[in-house]
């Protein structure tokens, strides 16, 4: 199943904004390499952005920069993540490229790296946890690290819930009540109606069905299509 085109109209106008980015502020980053020994050699913003992307103490460097108030570094940070934000948007059947990268702005300025952290990497899931969060998310069987390219097709929620109805791991009505959260975006009390049950009982399908497929992901991820 094809994402939305949406999200590349998206990537393309990220794109633009970062050529026009390099085109008027493509000097700092010799300044930079002056102070960084990690930015060494850097000449150009993507420069930096490699740099980024293959050593966790550049990105690091560009991070404090970011956090400490520098635009630059700020709109870079966005930069260097952007493929792996690209990845798990294409792979996300309720959001948009434009949902992660606005997810990531509040998480990479409030995030403090803890010594010898992969920062790219957790600074991608750790947006992925806030949208999951904020709006919910049957994100319980691809906690692994995202690869830089996009994997298609994507794995949606009624794939998932579909599997673990034919694995007999949870019960049709707990199935029922997980996808009218997690694919039609009802609450808990809009699918309780939907389903006749009290609002107690579909919190409590729901919350048990998700600790059943979180148990079993490794069983589901092994039976998912190719």
């Amino acid at each position: 199943m094809a994402h939305p085109p949406t999200h590349d109209t998206a990537r393309s106008r990220w794109d633009a904004d970062w050529l026009d980015t390099c085109r008027r502020h493509d000097e700092i980053a010799v300044e930079w390499a002056r102070e960084c020994p990690a930015l060494e050699g850097c000449a150009r913003l993507d420069d930096v952005i490699d740099a980024c992307r293959h050593d966790d103490l550049a990105m690091l460097a560009v991070l404090t920069r970011a956090q400490a108030g520098c635009p630059t570094a700020g709109r870079c940070v966005l930069q260097a993540v952007l493929p792996r934000l690209a990845h798990l948007a294409r792979r996300d059947p309720a959001r948009e490229l434009d949902d992660y990268l606005g997810a990531c702005w509040p998480v990479a300025m409030r995030w403090r790296p803890e010594p010898g952290s992969r920062v790219l990497v957790t600074l991608a899931l750790n947006t992925r946890k806030a949208l999951v969060r904020e709006g919910g998310g049957l994100w319980i069987v691809t906690d692994i690290e995202p690869a830089v390219e996009p994997v298609e097709p994507p794995v949606t929620a009624v794939d998932i819930v579909t599997l673990s109805q034919r694995l007999r791991l949870v019960p049709r009505a707990s199935a029922d009540v997980l996808i009218s959260v997690y694919r039609d975006g009802l609450t808990a009390k809009q699918a309780a109606e939907r389903h006749g049950m009290s609002h107690d009982m579909a919190r409590y399908r729901c919350s048990s069905a998700v600790r059943a497929l979180r148990t079993h992901r490794h069983e589901l991820l092994d039976n998912l299509p190719a």
